[in-house]
């Protein structure tokens, strides 16, 4: 969450089983997945970074590793083009005077 308590970016389980204090303990799972509704967050590309910082964060500490959707290893130089589409996309939305993460950006993308 971001300082006025809006959610930037969540944690999901590729699982069925969800996530919670004693589960979590014992759990197994094939993967977790970061999720970033780039719309709905302000300053997409910094949350963008912090949430890629805190993947490999993840996979450092669970000896995973950071991949795409397809399960392709994510290097820095397959990031960066990500990276670019967050600020392009929010930019457009900036253009059409929705700048993303605003209260209307947020209830037009909920």
């Amino acid at each position: 969450r971001d300082d006025d308590g809006n959610v930037v970016f969540v944690l999901l389980n590729q699982e069925a089983a969800g996530f919670s204090t004693e589960s979590m303990k014992t759990m197994t799972t094939h993967g977790l997945t970061f999720l970033l509704d780039v719309p709905r967050v302000s300053h997409g590309e910094r949350v963008f970074n912090q949430m890629v910082e805190l993947g490999k964060r993840f996979a450092d500490v669970l000896h995973g590793a950071l991949v795409d959707d397809n399960r392709r290893p994510l290097s820095e130089g397959a990031l960066e083009p990500i990276r670019r589409q967050v600020g392009q996309f929010q930019s457009m939305m900036a253009a059409q005077k929705l700048p993303a993460g605003s209260a209307l950006a947020r209830r037009l993308f909920s």
